[in-house]
């Protein structure tokens, strides 16, 4: 094939392109990410019921015991990944 077109790296063979990258493509490295992003989203929860903010959706105002709920479950998932 031609190594020089950038064609070859879309189409080349997955199991080649994992060999160099395992570390990039391991599932732990995926499940640390997620972790990650719930942990942000729990401190964000957590921001907002200390300071007392509203949020509004439209015209609706959310209640705070939506962020509790929220923040009960993306504290979970976090701590579970």
């Amino acid at each position: 094939m031609y190594p020089y077109l950038p064609f070859h790296r879309i189409f080349s063979d997955k199991s080649q392109r994992a060999r160099k990258n395992a570390r990039m493509s391991s599932p732990a490295t995926g499940l640390r990410v997620a972790s990650f992003v719930f942990a942000l989203f729990a401190l964000g929860h957590v921001v907002r019921l200390i300071k007392h903010a509203q949020v509004m959706v439209g015209t609706y105002h959310v209640p705070m015991w939506v962020s509790g709920v929220a923040l009960i479950i993306a504290a979970g998932l976090s701590i579970w990944m």
